[in-house]
């Protein structure tokens, strides 16, 4: 008595309110990685950051590059703006932004000196 009265409404219900929160969800959006790539419009950051853009891509990344001067790279780095550059001009031709956001930004490899 008691399941007829109270235990098929309340299996009806539960199966109602399963079907609906089922149905109000969406379904699973592939989430990928992001990463900000800065470059000076110099030929050869220019061509550097557009490879590491494709690794990026082929990796599973959404990649955005920004094109600056190297003032506001320096300072993008040092901020967290942008997550790396494929080029810095060091010792001598970056060297002052170097002196200024150095300590904030960690420089990972050098290919030339």
């Amino acid at each position: 008595m008691f399941f007829k009265k109270f235990g098929i409404p309340l299996i009806i219900s539960l199966l109602v309110l399963s079907g609906i929160l089922v149905a109000g969800c969406p379904a699973e959006v592939e989430h990928k990685p992001e990463i900000s790539i800065g470059y000076v419009t110099w030929d050869c950051a220019i061509a550097s950051t557009h490879v590491m853009k494709e690794v990026f891509e082929q990796a599973g990344y959404n990649v955005e590059i920004v094109a600056t001067d190297a003032g506001p790279l320096y300072a993008a780095l040092a901020r967290g703006d942008v997550d790396f550059t494929t080029n810095a001009w060091l010792p001598h031709t970056h060297e002052d932004y170097w002196n200024e956001y150095g300590d904030r930004i960690r420089l990972c490899r050098r290919e030339y000196s």
